[in-house]
């Protein structure tokens, strides 16, 4: 990350870890709506399983490696660019 001042640096970590959490609260709505299958016994266990290993090796991995590889203030230019972020608050 650029030599930022403290409260820059703070402001650019809160708004990354906010892109993080938006980005994966699609994913996990999505596996919401399995879990509903799963309760009206539309799929079985075996299904919501799978959807959940897949979920895990799929989604989840790659925004863990996503975030945790880039810097707070690329994050936030992808949250940006990407709609995520619309109104980032500075």
């Amino acid at each position: 990350m650029k030599k930022y001042n403290k409260e820059i640096r703070k402001k650019l970590k809160e708004l990354a870890t906010l892109v993080w959490k938006r980005e994966l609260d699609q994913y996990v709505e999505e596996l919401a709506k399995r879990f509903d299958e799963w309760r009206e016994k539309k799929i079985d266990c075996f299904e919501i399983n799978e959807y959940i290993h897949k979920f895990h090796d799929g989604p989840s991995r790659e925004l863990w490696k996503k975030h945790n590889y880039f810097k707070a203030d690329m994050i936030v230019a992808i949250g940006l660019e990407s709609g995520i972020l619309k109104n980032p608050g500075f």
